[in-house]
């Protein structure tokens, strides 16, 4: 019921003694499917039900992270007034802040930061909220946590990229350039020397390339 939103049949079934954690196969409790399908008035029966806020699915994720990365900004805020685990991780490492960031869900990646969400914490591979926004071209979002003190010159384990490298090889001008301002490292280096500078040149970004020499890059 609570994935097509019957929010009726939810209450009674409620009502009626149901369990409200009960999980499918994959793990999915219907307070994740209710968060994911934006069923607001489903969400909070369930929290009110005593539903458990912070239990994972096989995957290891939660209502919030899945409501973050989905972009439903309302049923974020009341998962967090429920108490929330806000720096909870999938299998993957990625809390709801890299998911929303990600997907550039700016209202979201605001809300975790105003609630306390780590802004350094990094996934599996070492990938953070601001890696994964310069990536994708998300500026508002990229902006958010950079006003948050995100470690702007911090590189995933697994190949050394920061958010300047990664703005940088995706040909996002503008990330790149406000990085830059501030205060992006433009000569760090990935693990294999690759820099900003180098990938732009690579890929012919030569906007890129020339706010880069501009700012002093060497490398």
């Amino acid at each position: 019921a609570n994935m097509e939103g019957h929010d009726a049949i939810v209450e009674a079934l409620l009502q009626a003694g149901a369990d409200v954690d009960t999980a499918a196969n994959n793990g999915f409790t219907p307070l994740m499917m209710a968060s994911g399908r934006s069923h607001d008035a489903i969400v909070e029966a369930l929290l009110q039900a005593g539903a458990d806020v912070d239990k994972a699915a096989n995957n290891g994720t939660t209502a919030l992270i899945m409501t973050s990365e989905m972009g439903h900004a309302a049923i974020v805020e009341a998962l967090l007034q429920a108490g929330a685990d806000l720096d909870k991780a999938n299998n993957d490492g990625a809390t709801a802040l890299i998911a929303a960031s990600q997907k550039g869900h700016c209202a979201i990646v605001e809300a975790l930061l105003q609630a306390g969400a780590d802004v350094d914490k990094a996934n599996n591979n070492g990938g953070t909220a601001l890696i994964a926004a310069s990536q994708k071209g998300h500026g508002a979002t990229m902006e958010a946590l950079l006003q948050a003190g995100d470690d702007i010159d911090k590189a995933t384990d697994s190949d050394g990229a920061t958010a300047l490298i990664m703005g940088s090889s995706r040909g996002h001008t503008a990330i790149v350039d406000t990085l830059i301002q501030a205060g992006a490292d433009v000569d760090k280096a990935m693990n294999n020397g690759g820099t900003a500078l180098k990938l732009g040149g690579r890929y012919v970004y030569t906007a890129i390339v020339k706010v880069l020499k501009k700012a002093g890059a060497k490398k």
